[in-house]
């Protein structure tokens, strides 16, 4: 079997608006191969981007053709083909957005074995530690206490043991951060897992402009020792993805756990989270850090270190599959995001429809991924 082209469709949902909701426009990579098995894969990144990315030319030596490389190659060399798409993309790629288009394709391949072989992804990965996937309801937070109490009672009614809400209202206030705490906690049961993603935060300057001043370990330390009255179950990305010493500081400071992660690409920078910055949550996008054979490897080292790790998954179906995928051959597993976007590109691009129930997802036994692209949506949503 051999790669015979890739297809980029960029997709934008029409009430697509600034705002921190990854769900209102993606991009779907599809590989073919001469065996008529197509598989596909999603990039958690700007889509127009990708699509550059897969579509542009080779440039130098090590800045080829993504294309180029994949062309004429045999699918079923997940890894080799991994390692020749990261080291012959490095002038232009190497931490950026060549890794998330490697990421897509990787997913895609990962799905086009499992059609081959005839089963399910999970199974490639090594086989299910456990096929019932915990999953929790993830939330843009509102700008105000009424209305997170309101969200917080609805995912209890809906019956998810778990929720997130992110990101805080900017600029950072912290009276109003506590009250939104408080109120998530007040909405759901004193048994809910409730997990806050803290996303940017900055002050205003005296001219009332924001400052980029993202917070510093002293003043995170102080804002969750605060909210730890109300028993956050995880606090996320508090501090700046590179603040390795400011991580450490926090998690030896502080009893709540702390998450972060999602931002990084490639399985390095995620090791000196773990390693230098201490983090309790290992973190990541399986269709941003690399892909399922990225994500693996990423997921085995949590587990070396007796981490947990928990899966980003704001944006399409095909991301949370993944990942539902991953969890099920992953021994040290947390929870798997489940995004509450209205966006029909978050629930309403695969089928089946995934339909977590008490927040489980149980895991798919199809061949590959298990699931297919909704092509009718796919050419209503696709934009040049």
């Amino acid at each position: 079997m051999k790669i015979t082209d890739l297809k980029v469709d960029v997709l934008r949902t029409p009430e697509f608006h600034l705002r921190a909701d990854a769900s209102l426009e993606s991009v779907i990579v599809r590989v073919y191969t001469d065996e008529g098995i197509m598989g596909f894969g999603d990039a958690g990144s700007s889509p127009r981007v990708i699509r550059s990315i897969i579509d542009a030319p080779t440039y130098f030596t090590l800045c080829r053709s993504l294309r180029e490389l994949l062309i004429g190659r045999d699918p079923l060399e997940i890894s080799a083909i991994w390692e020749e798409l990261y080291r012959m993309t490095m002038w232009a790629g190497r931490r950026g957005a060549y890794i998330h288009a490697i990421s897509a394709i990787d997913v895609a391949l990962w799905d086009i074995m499992g059609k081959a072989l005839n089963q399910p992804v999970y199974k490639l990965l090594g086989g299910a530690f456990q096929r019932e996937i915990r999953c929790y309801a993830s939330y843009v937070m509102p700008d105000t206490p009424e209305e997170a109490a309101r969200l917080a009672g609805k995912a209890v009614q809906e019956g998810w043991p778990a929720l997130k809400m992110g990101w805080f209202p900017c600029a950072s206030d912290p009276d109003l951060d506590l009250a939104i705490v408080k109120a998530c906690r007040e909405g759901a049961t004193p048994a809910t897992k409730v997990m806050l993603d803290v996303g940017p935060r900055w002050d205003i300057t005296t001219d009332g402009r924001p400052a980029v001043q993202l917070w510093d370990a002293k003043t995170a330390i102080k804002r969750i020792k605060s909210w730890e009255k109300y028993e956050p179950f995880w606090v996320e990305e508090p501090l700046p993805a590179d603040d390795l010493d400011g991580y450490r500081k926090l998690t030896e400071a502080v009893d709540t756990y702390i998450a972060a992660g999602e931002q990084e690409v490639t399985r390095f920078p995620l090791y000196e989270l773990m390693d230098r910055g201490n983090i309790d949550v290992v973190q990541f996008d399986v269709c941003r850090v690399g892909g399922l054979t990225e994500a693996r490897r990423v997921a085995q080292a949590a587990h070396d270190r007796n981490r947990p790790w928990a899966s980003h998954c704001y944006s399409t179906g095909i991301v949370i599959m993944a990942s539902v995928h991953l969890a099920a051959a992953s021994p040290t597993y947390f929870y798997v995001e489940y995004t509450m976007s209205e966006s029909k590109l978050a629930h309403e691009l695969i089928y089946p429809l995934l339909q977590p129930k008490n927040g489980i997802i149980c895991v798919p036994e199809g061949p590959g991924l298990g699931i297919e692209l909704n092509e009718d949506l796919v050419e209503k949503l696709k934009v040049n």
